[in-house]
């Protein structure tokens, strides 16, 4: 229902007249229908959800759609696989690993939805919409001042290491003044700003490539 856009309407719809309950639709599954561009279905998940932070905004709905304009199957059949690696590497490899490479500080995407396009897009143009627990970022206030953030790993009741892209220190709950956990992930907004055209097409050639090869 929501890979339609008047499927997506009459489920709205449903929604609105209480048919069914709003916590049936998830965020993701609201995040696909707003990338359908229907003005309509959007207009309706602005009046049942106006509290809802996990949908995208307006300048984010403008940027997929620029990217999804330049993005075509055929500009993406013919990037070079090679460069994109490249740039995964630069870009994305410090927190995610594909393909066998890279890190794990982030979520594994070799069996992520790669032949998809909504979904990188939605998850690189808008990487805080929604996050799952454990990739969440922490800001922790340290008893000598210092203030760090990263995502908490090996938590125990007596230290936890805080891992980010530069740094993975050991810290002792007795140097810890607070810690504010955030809804925001690690992944920063921005991701894809600094990248060319043609770079663009050969990172997703590269993310969107059965093998990488």
């Amino acid at each position: 229902l929501s890979e339609r856009a008047e499927r997506a309407r009459s489920l709205l719809l449903a929604v609105q007249r209480e048919t069914i309950p709003r916590s049936a639709i998830s965020s993701n599954q609201l995040r696909q229908i707003q990338l359908l561009g229907d003005e309509a279905t959007g207009k309706l998940i602005a009046a049942i959800w106006p509290e809802r932070s996990s949908l995208l905004g307006q300048s984010q709905m403008q940027q997929i759609q620029s990217l999804r304009e330049l993005l075509t199957p055929e500009s993406i059949d013919a990037g070079d696989l090679t460069r994109g690696k490249e740039l995964f590497q630069q870009q994305c490899g410090k927190c995610h690993r594909l393909f066998g490479a890279g890190e794990t500080l982030g979520p594994e995407l070799t069996g992520a939805q790669r032949d998809n396009l909504n979904y990188w897009l939605q998850n690189i143009v808008a990487p805080s919409a929604e996050v799952n627990t454990e990739f969440r970022l922490s800001v922790v206030q340290l008893t000598d001042g210092r203030t760090l953030s990263g995502v908490i790993t090996q938590r125990t009741p007596a230290s936890f290491v805080l891992v980010s892209q530069d740094q993975s220190p050991l810290i002792k709950m007795d140097d810890v003044e607070e810690i504010r956990g955030l809804e925001q992930s690690l992944m920063p907004d921005g991701l894809l700003d600094a990248l060319s055209a043609e770079d663009k097409r050969h990172l997703f050639a590269y993310l969107m490539s059965p093998t990488g090869k």
